[in-house]
């Protein structure tokens, strides 16, 4: 029988195996953060389209909420809201031309003392509805919109 030298195999068999284990680590690592930075894509254009829609609702509250001036936007709103009947509701838009994005409110007259405010916001491909009620004080003779409460 031949005596073979092979006092230095289990290092190469060691560095062979650490090389494949580096290779799959690797692999996960990048897998992972591929995953990572898509799902924080999809976070912050969820967050946009909610902070739009909130905004929009804000926006139109804040334009029904007192009596503005004759020639402004604010004040073409304020009519439309204050025009509907019970049952009515009537669609305001926001856009940004900047990014494309875009809130539409809905403004729906529940009651004689209530309206509920429904924007719909799009970012990216993420969409958001958010639902607010304003409601008016007994005995006010102009449409002053007070309280506004978000639903969920």
């Amino acid at each position: 029988m031949k005596n073979r030298n092979i006092k230095g195999a289990a290092l190469v068999w060691v560095v062979l195996a650490s090389c494949i284990i580096a290779v799959i680590a690797g692999g996960l690592i990048a897998i992972s953060f591929s995953y990572y930075n898509s799902q924080k894509s999809d976070t912050l254009d969820i967050t946009q389209s909610y902070f739009n829609a909130k905004s929009a609702i804000e926006s139109v509250y804040e334009y029904i909420s007192s009596v503005p001036d004759a020639s402004t936007a604010q004040r073409a709103v304020y009519d439309k809201v204050s025009g509907l009947k019970v049952g009515e509701s009537t669609d305001i838009s926001f856009s940004s031309d900047e990014d494309g994005e875009y809130a539409n409110v809905n403004v729906k007259r529940e009651t004689d003392l209530t309206v509920i405010l429904t924007a719909t916001s799009e970012s990216s491909s993420q969409k958001c509805v958010l639902r607010a009620k304003a409601e008016k004080q007994p005995f006010e003779s102009i449409d002053k919109w007070r309280n506004l409460v978000y639903i969920d």
